[in-house]
């Protein structure tokens, strides 16, 4: 999971007019008052106004069957929720746009009328949404199609070449679920990933639940096939070396991960067939070994450092400035992990935090030279790793740019999974578990990855090369949840959100439920997939870019179903 940091991101308005602004509408309570009452969506005027929570504002449009409509939604301040209603007042969709993070870019909202008649766009602010007092929005129609020119669409999309292509060359896929066993459908994975040491699989959204399933489906091939004996998460490098032990101690398997990994996917239901199977490998002889690669300190685990390294510097007689509990820099330390500062505590001097830093990294050293074993060395990272955050968080406390704390953290992400594939277990193949955003080796290639400016993919590429795999995760339609959040936050993926025919769409239209496409293989090949086309594996938004060099392959699966919560 990616922290919600404050990384703004500014979403320009498609249109092809120079708007006018229009007045901004009264804020209603509700959607209940005729149409003819409501203002208008057109593709000549912005809608702008201002949203406080518990409030929502209205507008109407008039459709035929058959007609096709975008409407962008923006939120310059906060978060918004966008409902579209159709004429009986039936949520036709629903998404969140909002102008804090990548992780929840605006999304358009698309109709293609099912009936003639008046339709409404609803922008409210839940209650539960406090972090501004007031929401600001722009919304415009920004494309109208008639039912005659969305038929030439859909016969231009039946006529694609692409299509044949896909059907052809496509792998089809069986199941996503994680109980089928019968591998004779991912067989194929054997040649594609033979001399692979790095299999990175992303997701495009952390609410997917169909993606989780899939995953696991593939963590177990690759692990009982193909003999991928390490899953690294997004998780505390620290805290879970306290899960594995968890499992290993044959203690509840679902409160074991929780030490380390984000809740958002620890607390699903989809999940829990990868969770007991951790659980059941962990005392074979033969374990999926779970290990993180986040400097974050996550889980219920992440603030059992202090006391913990106290412990083992006692134990293999390490000389520290850490071990004195009074010291300025244990004190820092404890109270940065305690979250201490984030809170609102008076954050430490410049002086105060550098001491700290330096300790970390003197400690590190002094335990490379007193304790020359695999224990010492996981302690040596993990001391890098807490004074790179120390840092990073003690910043961001004082009000840096939280674009820079995202910059830092993923490149200590990136240092953590090299020293994990390159020492800790150099001699063992890792799956790496993670968000699409942080699997790309080439960030340059998509916009968003041109906004982080380094990924983690990137940095393994560097180190492996062609022994690293990224695959990413894309679904057609369905929903996503995010599971930690409120029950009724939740994301329509919503087809043709995009002017151009979209690879979704393309392998809908060659026949695919679940799909997998070799994009490595494509580009060296010259194909089309080696070039550029539309496609949504980052945060499921339709771009256009050169896929091929920034992930390996596609995972397709054309209804995406949300994450629940699990027991």
């Amino acid at each position: 999971m990616t922290t919600l940091v404050s990384l703004v991101f500014a979403l320009a308005l498609l249109c092809g007019v120079t708007p006018a602004l229009a007045q901004n509408p009264a804020p209603a309570r509700n959607c209940e008052s005729s149409t003819k009452d409501l203002p208008g969506l057109s593709l000549l005027a912005v809608r702008v106004g201002r949203l406080a929570p518990g409030e929502a504002a209205c507008f109407a449009l008039s459709l035929r069957q058959g007609e096709f409509t975008r409407i962008a939604v923006v939120a310059e301040v906060g978060y918004l929720r966008a409902r579209i209603l159709d004429p009986q007042g039936k949520q036709l969709q629903v998404t969140w746009t909002s102008a804090f993070s990548t992780a929840s870019p605006s999304l358009p909202l698309v109709i293609e009328a099912p009936a003639s008649g008046a339709y409404r766009l609803e922008l409210s602010v839940p209650t539960w949404v406090q972090f501004t007092n007031a929401q600001s929005f722009r919304v415009q129609m920004v494309d109208w199609q008639s039912e005659p020119v969305r038929a030439a669409h859909r016969q231009a999309l039946r006529r694609d070449p692409r299509v044949a292509w896909l059907r052809n060359n496509a792998r089809r896929l069986r199941s996503i679920d994680p109980g089928d066993s019968d591998y004779s459908d991912l067989q194929f994975l054997t040649e594609v990933l033979r001399d692979k040491r790095v299999v990175f699989l992303g997701e495009g959204e952390n609410g997917g639940g169909s993606d989780v399933l899939a995953k696991t489906r593939l963590v177990k091939f690759l692990h009982e096939r193909m003999g991928f004996d390490v899953i690294a998460f997004q998780a505390g490098i620290h805290s879970s070396t306290a899960a594995w032990r968890a499992l290993q101690a044959d203690t509840n398997p679902r409160e074991a991960v929780l030490k380390s990994v984000f809740g958002l996917l620890a607390r699903s239901a989809q999940a829990e067939e990868l969770i007991n199977y951790l659980d059941a490998r962990a005392r074979t002889q033969r374990p999926l070994e779970l290990v993180g690669f986040d400097s974050q300190f996550t889980g219920t685990a992440g603030t059992t450092l202090v006391p913990e390294l106290r412990a083992f510097l006692a134990e293999r007689g390490v000389k520290s400035a850490l071990s004195d509990s009074q010291a300025v820099a244990a004190r820092v330390l404890a109270g940065t992990i305690a979250g201490q500062f984030r809170s609102g505590g008076a954050v430490p001097s410049l002086s105060d935090q550098a001491q700290t830093v330096e300790a970390l990294r003197a400690t590190a050293l002094e335990i490379e030279r007193v304790v020359p074993d695999r224990h010492g060395a996981r302690w040596a990272q993990v001391l890098r790793s807490t004074a790179v955050q120390i840092g990073l968080a003690l910043n961001n406390a004082r009000g840096v740019a939280s674009s820079e704390y995202m910059s830092g953290l993923v490149r200590q992400m990136a240092d953590n999974l090299i020293w994990l594939v390159n020492k800790a277990y150099r001699d063992q193949k890792v799956i790496v578990w993670t968000h699409t955003s942080h699997a790309i080796r080439n960030p340059d290639a998509t916009s968003r990855g041109r906004i982080a400016g380094h990924t983690v993919g990137q940095g393994l590429w560097k180190v492996l090369g062609s022994e690293s795999f990224a695959i990413g995760l894309t679904s057609y339609n369905g929903r996503s949840h995010w599971i930690t959040g409120a029950d009724d936050y939740y994301q329509d993926l919503v087809p043709g959100q995009h002017p151009a025919i979209d690879f979704e769409s393309l392998m809908v239209e060659a026949g695919y439920d679940i799909g997998f496409v070799d994009l490595r293989a494509a580009r060296s090949r010259a194909d089309w997939l080696g070039g550029r086309f539309v496609a949504s594996p980052l945060y499921l938004v339709p771009e256009e870019a050169e896929w091929s060099s920034a992930l390996d392959a596609l995972l397709f699966i054309r209804t995406q179903e949300p994450r629940t919560r699990g027991r």
